[in-house]
């Protein structure tokens, strides 16, 4: 049997290589590793604001907003602008890259948050000023003059409707159950999934506040009497 052998500077060549070839491995791997961690951190970046209040806290704060700052923010220039033919009373949502824009136009937009660019539009039968929205699930609620209206996020479809009267208050949504003020005085619980009312109460005044929910309470605010313009703050819990 043939014995092949191999001299020191074979070797250690052979050696050389092998530990080059283990390190070219192991800086793919981390080049990749490297990768994957930038585009999640990019995802998480797209944070959404689905309701008037950013929550059902009406906190008004995003915790998720890295990139603007008193540093920067006087850089900002225009994007994008879409015509509404109206003016735009209500405030925009943004959820999953898409803005949600009710106005007094009769109409109600989903426009594409990067482009502006018009992906569908609803109109409620018949046709009135929409108000600020609220995303959930895949969902968008809203009211107007007439209704509260749930409709398809992705398409504009409509769900359900509910007849009401005078909804100019942004409704939040918690744990399948829409709250939402009226001009007719009640504050109203609906079912998300259904419209089908679960609970309201009579305040006497026109609800015209977004209801705020925390701890299991339910809070809203009250324009009072026309002539004595006494508001109320109410709280609402289980018993």
């Amino acid at each position: 049997m043939q014995v092949i052998s191999f001299s020191g500077k074979t070797r250690r060549l052979g050696l050389l290589v092998l530990v080059l070839l283990i390190c070219t491995c192991l800086s793919s791997t981390v080049v990749a590793h490297a990768v994957s961690v930038t585009q999640t951190s990019f995802q998480v970046k797209q944070a959404n604001w689905p309701l008037f209040g950013f929550d059902a806290r009406n906190r008004r704060f995003n915790p998720s907003e890295h990139i603007l700052s008193t540093s920067n923010v006087s850089s900002l220039t225009e994007a994008w602008s879409f015509p509404v033919h109206a003016p735009v009373d209500a405030s925009q949502v943004v959820v999953n890259g898409v803005i949600y824009v009710a106005s007094s136009s009769d109409t109600f937009y989903a426009l594409n948050a990067v482009t502006g660019k018009q992906l569908w539009s609803f109109r409620g039968n018949p046709a009135s000023p929409s108000w600020t929205p609220a995303v959930a699930n895949g969902v968008v609620y809203f009211g107007d003059d007439y209704h509260v209206y749930a409709l398809n996020a992705a398409t504009g479809k409509q769900l359900w409707s509910v007849k009401a009267n005078l909804i100019d208050t942004p409704p939040t949504v918690v744990n399948g159950v829409v709250y939402i003020g009226s001009d007719d005085g009640h504050l109203y619980a609906l079912n998300a999934a259904t419209g089908a009312e679960l609970w309201s109460f009579l305040a006497g005044f026109i609800v015209d506040s977004s209801p705020a929910v925390a701890n299991g309470v339910v809070y809203i605010g009250t324009l009072g009497d026309n002539h004595k313009e006494i508001g109320k703050v109410y709280a609402f819990h289980l018993p």
